[in-house]
């Protein structure tokens, strides 16, 4: 069986008849798929980094023969290309590798529209990457020298959702490599006054409520309590404490006159003190002359008067602050010993338990009790969008002559890409002073912008009729990149949220040593395999074995699937029946059982027991022409050619099965 002559031709034929682009009709049913970004596993594709388009354009062919007008876009971005590292090593030209992917992908025949295909050196990403930036810098977009995680040789910044840690230490979710606090000159985005409305947009996502969750604790989601500290009978604090556990510990509040009027939590014994203290402030604090109870163990707590801590209202907790314990120490102020071993102590119902079981305890008893306001915050406000690790586009700005303000450029110099020498290209050099600085590892701020220009491109048809029937393809592990910061980065460009139904495909964290070790080897997979199998075997394994890392027994797997296809060929030329009342109920059986496989996203299943019904109920058995004509129609939404070339020359049709409809039963 060869048929590459016939996949050259079919696949001319998709492509110069546009066959997968949507179509200008208003009365169809409407269908717009997302699939997630390649993965950074190699140069070329290996079964991780092509399965989600393979899987994204299998939903394409199924839900065109099932009647709908499917919009397929897709494109690449950096994470499509490998470290910039390894391209310069290989001598492999940066801004080649886009067109090396966009030939792999049309070589599968993946059946994306036409005119939604994109990648990053398209200029007109670039350009709208540069005008959000620019639209939102010293708004939102800040750039700053702060504490960030990195690796060893501090070439890589982490994001709070990027790293994951044990016993005080932190490491990499990626690489597991060992990560360490240090300072570094980023561009970030800050999120505080979004926090309301992002919660908010989370919580009206088309997803389950563990996904929500997870994306939530992506942004190190956690509850902080507000609970009123009584000074007499019409007077209090309602104060926010972030360590509720440690209350028991609690020996003084400061309050910062900076930020709140003071004076009515002022004795009047010491209200002259105090507000000479005010009008100098050239002392640590003065006494306020009163004193709150503690609400969990009564105690007396301190009220002072202070310009020393940068918020309102100040909670010293001795036990877990150095500076807290030398104030004490400096005013003379008593503090209880809380902590034993990592354990609580004299600290009431909360004696005997750990710091994290403590606080949980305390929230729900106070909640419960209605002691308290329970509220919600994200540990991460500061979302890092730029880096030094020369990956992806670099972001320019101009440092001015005093070297403490920056200022982005203007358009005329971008695009920003790298040459296969690591040399910057500009659009047009600067003649001033310019600093680079490159996007995220993760590139959570590309990917956000290149899903803003998919919803923006210039429509051939009614793009708004689409909008209500959005399906996204997305792995477990990118809910950052695909779901979370897309949503935050509309949210801050007032666009309309809109609603997405999400598939969420099972992945584990790439084993990047593996990748290493293969890497000279799995450069060209995709390629090498095809000269050595079909088109069609390739996409059949992929499908069924989305993770494969070991790449040469990938090879001995894709062998077994083309005599599997081959077995099929042979079959179709040895003529029907005209009747065969054995085979009806297999026919009509498998139509619904893989139909309810595609529905429920598992086209591994869908795969196996195509193969598994034929070898075993089909193989030996003569079939009608329909049923033949049925069990087509079932493959070819995973194998389109040998089911085109079958099509064609066995059921004498010149159409193309992508047009019919789907069996249902």
């Amino acid at each position: 069986m060869d048929n590459s002559q016939f996949d050259l031709k079919f696949i001319k034929e998709t492509n110069t008849k546009h066959f997968f682009d949507a179509e200008n009709d208003r009365y169809k049913k409407k269908k717009l798929l997302y699939n997630s970004f390649a993965k950074p596993n190699s140069f070329e594709f290996d079964s991780q980094t092509i399965y989600p388009y393979i899987l994204a354009d299998t939903y394409n062919r199924y839900y065109k023969m099932n009647g709908y007008n499917v919009l397929y876009m897709t494109g690449l971005n950096n994470l499509s290309f490998s470290s910039y590292q390894f391209s310069k090593n290989h001598n492999i030209d940066y801004l080649e590798s886009g067109k090396k992917y966009r030939e792999a992908i049309d070589n599968l025949n993946i059946g994306y529209d036409s005119h939604y295909f994109f990648n990053l050196s398209d200029k007109k990403i670039v350009s709208l990457m540069d005008d959000f930036f620019k639209r939102h810098y010293k708004k939102d977009i800040f750039y700053d020298n702060i504490d960030v995680y990195s690796t060893s040789i501090k070439d890589r910044y982490y994001n709070h959702f990027e790293i994951k840690e044990e016993n005080n230490r932190f490491y990499s979710k990626y690489t597991n490599e060992e990560l360490f606090k240090t300072k570094a000159k980023v561009f970030y985005l800050d999120i505080k006054k979004y926090e309301d409305k992002i919660r908010e947009e989370i919580n009206n996502l088309d997803l389950d409520l563990k996904y929500k969750n997870e994306i939530l604790s992506l942004l190190g989601d956690y509850q902080n309590i507000v609970v009123p500290f009584n000074i007499s009978k019409d007077l209090k604090l309602d104060i926010e404490l972030s360590h509720p556990e440690y209350m028991a510990g609690i020996s003084f509040i400061a309050l910062n006159p900076k930020y709140m009027d003071v004076l009515p939590f002022v004795s009047e014994e010491e209200y002259n003190l105090v507000y000479k203290f005010m009008q100098n402030g050239y002392e640590d604090g003065k006494f306020s002359g009163l004193f709150c109870k503690n609400p969990l163990n009564y105690n007396d707590i301190c009220i002072m008067i202070s310009y020393n801590f940068e918020e309102a209202i100040h909670v010293g907790i001795p036990e877990i602050s150095d500076i807290d314990k030398e104030f004490c120490n400096k005013f003379g102020l008593e503090y209880l010993l809380i902590t034993s071993n990592n354990h609580l102590i004299h600290s009431d119902f909360l004696d005997g338990l750990t710091p994290i079981d403590a606080r949980k305890t305390i929230i729900d008893a106070f909640s419960n009790e209605g002691a308290c306001e329970v509220i919600n915050h994200f540990r991460q406000d500061k979302i890092i969008i730029s880096s030094t690790d020369e990956t992806g586009a670099p972001i320019p700005f101009e440092i001015t002559k005093d070297g403490f303000d920056y200022s982005v450029l203007e358009s005329q110099y971008y695009p920003l890409l790298y040459n296969r020498f690591g040399k910057v290209i500009y659009g047009k050099t600067p003649s001033y002073p310019v600093e680079l600085v490159n996007l995220t590892f993760n590139n959570l701020y590309q990917t956000s912008i290149l899903r803003m220009f998919l919803q923006n491109k210039d429509n051939y048809y009614s793009f708004q009729d689409f909008l209500n029937y959005e399906e996204d393809f997305i792995y477990e592990s990118e809910l950052a990149n695909e779901i979370l910061f897309p949503l935050i980065f509309n949210i801050i460009d007032s666009n309309e949220i809109r609603k997405i139904k999400y598939h969420i495909m099972l992945e584990e964290y790439p084993d990047y040593q593996l990748i290493n070790e293969n890497n000279n080897l799995n450069i060209h997979f995709v390629s090498d395999v095809l000269t050595r199998c079909s088109r069609d075997a390739l996409r059949f394994y992929i499908l069924q074995h989305p993770n494969d890392t070991n790449f040469e027994e990938s090879i001995l797997k894709i062998n077994k699937i083309d005599k599997f296809l081959e077995d099929v060929y042979t079959k179709y030329y040895e003529g029907f029946s005209d009747v065969n009342m054995e085979l009806d109920n297999t026919i009509y059986d498998l139509v619904n059982d893989l139909t309810n496989d595609i529905n429920n996203l598992r086209i591994d299943l869908y795969v196996s027991k195509l193969e598994y019904v034929f070898n075993n109920k089909i193989r030996n058995k003569k079939w009608t022409e329909d049923e033949a004509l049925i069990y087509l129609k079932l493959l070819s939404i995973v194998c389109p050619f040998i089911t085109e070339f079958l099509f064609e020359n066995v059921f004498n049709q010149h159409n193309y099965i992508i047009f019919e409809e789907w069996p249902k039963y």
